[in-house]
């Protein structure tokens, strides 16, 4: 909810589509999107055995979701033993959705 509130104080300077729909679906999307990488770090943190272990594993679990969110490198490129890995990354889905409301 806090990254919907910086979304919701920037929306107005970044020039994006002025509706309440789109604006609506941003703000949406911020939260859905806080909630999931809350949820991927309660289940990290559940899985793990203890809280350093959790600790070390969240960043190269993120570091991995930016590399294979399809824009640095395409689906297509990528190796076949990660080709899941773009599928489940968080970061990914709320980029295409931002730029689906924006711009479709």
């Amino acid at each position: 909810a806090i990254s919907a509130l910086g979304g919701a104080a920037l929306y107005p300077f970044v020039n994006f589509r002025r509706s309440l729909k789109a604006f609506g679906a941003f703000c949406g999307t911020l939260c859905l999107e806080g909630l999931a990488a809350g949820g991927l770090g309660l289940f990290l943190g559940a899985a793990a055995p203890s809280t350093d272990v959790a600790l070390a594993l969240f960043p190269p679990v993120l570091v991995l979701m930016i590399i294979f969110n399809g824009f640095n490198i395409a689906e297509a490129s990528t190796p076949k033993l990660l080709r899941w890995v773009p599928k489940i990354s968080l970061i990914r889905w709320c980029s295409e959705a931002l730029a689906v409301n924006e711009f479709f």
